[in-house]
């Protein structure tokens, strides 16, 4: 009898007020990533997402070289999850369409590290209106809910009174929780 491999998606979106900063190379960074982790987000709940909106006011035409992730060393950092970019709805100001047109799927090597992901390749315009950066926690069959050992943490920090985290869980609509101001820690380097 031939065993079944079942994958379940699971994300979370956060959104995150824009810090710049010039790396190298005409590369700036950009999203949550200045100060350190004040504890970590973890979702273990089919199509769980968390994501971080990051602004574009930089008035010139770029594109997104990598994105980062500071992935905790509690449960299991290794773990893989799926890399997301998101557009914005206009109207409602919550994550739209996927940008990376593949499915994007990576671990991390460390804990209490960040994890850089290459996506040059892809070519993708960061656009005027910003977008969401997110991570998709991936859950497979043998996946025990009630055992948070089993899922990687997604750091997240205070940043001054703005709450720009957002949640999507179970695929039912974002969502965000009042007067919360600890946001994930995702960035972006665009050049």
């Amino acid at each position: 009898m031939k065993s079944k491999n079942i994958i379940y998606l699971f994300s979370l979106i956060l959104i995150f007020s824009c810090s710049n900063e010039k790396i190298k190379n005409d590369t700036i960074r950009l999203g949550n990533f200045q100060n350190r982790p004040r504890g970590f987000h973890s979702v273990y709940l089919p199509q769980g997402r968390i994501a971080l909106y990051i602004k574009n006011d930089l008035n010139k035409e770029t594109t997104i070289q990598n994105i980062r992730y500071f992935i905790g060393d509690k449960g299991n950092f290794k773990k893989p999850f799926r890399v997301m970019l998101y557009s914005i709805d206009s109207i409602t100001g919550k994550p739209l369409e996927e940008l990376i047109p593949d499915t994007l799927v990576v671990s991390s090597k460390f804990g209490n590290k960040w994890t850089t992901v290459d996506l040059s390749d892809y070519n993708l315009d960061f656009p005027k209106e910003g977008l969401f950066a997110s991570m998709e926690w991936i859950l497979t069959d043998n996946f025990n809910v009630l055992s948070k050992s089993e899922c990687q943490y997604l750091a997240y920090n205070n940043t001054k009174n703005e709450n720009k985290t957002w949640y999507c869980t179970l695929g039912v609509n974002w969502y965000q929780f009042p007067n919360s101001y600890y946001n994930t820690m995702i960035s972006i380097d665009i050049k």
